[in-house]
């Protein structure tokens, strides 16, 4: 496969087609100048590359950060409130597929906080959190 990510069985690899988006092709001269592909080739492309750069943004963020464990006195200190830049943030790690404890230590908060906030927020139901725990 030389490294390259293909795309289904049409033979082409994602950054063929991630270049013509990027030079303005509409979907019907992306189809023509690459026979055989389909419009469901084409999203899935883009499927791909936003999934690779939402994995790196949360690896690249958890190196970043140089995350240390909460402390007991910011444990003890109660819950802090939250920010909707924070909210934000934990939604879009829980979508891009980062687990709790990741999601906490980037955050830099207990990990019950953040189940609270993703069943709050209607993103895990509380059997989804103990089926976490366990």
């Amino acid at each position: 496969m030389n490294g390259r990510l293909k795309i289904g069985d049409s033979g082409y690899n994602v950054t063929q087609v991630l270049e013509l988006i990027s030079k303005g092709r509409s979907y019907g001269q992306i189809l023509g100048q690459l026979p055989g592909i389909t419009r469901g080739d084409i999203r899935q492309a883009a499927r791909i590359a936003h999934d690779f750069i939402i994995k790196h943004q949360v690896i690249d963020t958890l190196l970043e950060i140089n995350v240390a464990p909460i402390s007991l006195p910011q444990a003890q200190a109660g819950p802090q409130k939250w920010s909707a830049g924070e909210k934000r943030e934990m939604i879009q790690l829980h979508r891009s597929g980062a687990a709790t404890n990741d999601i906490a230590r980037i955050l830099r908060r207990p990990k019950i906080d953040i189940e609270h906030q993703l069943i709050h927020s209607g993103l895990i139901s509380r059997t989804n959190e103990r089926k976490e725990k366990s």
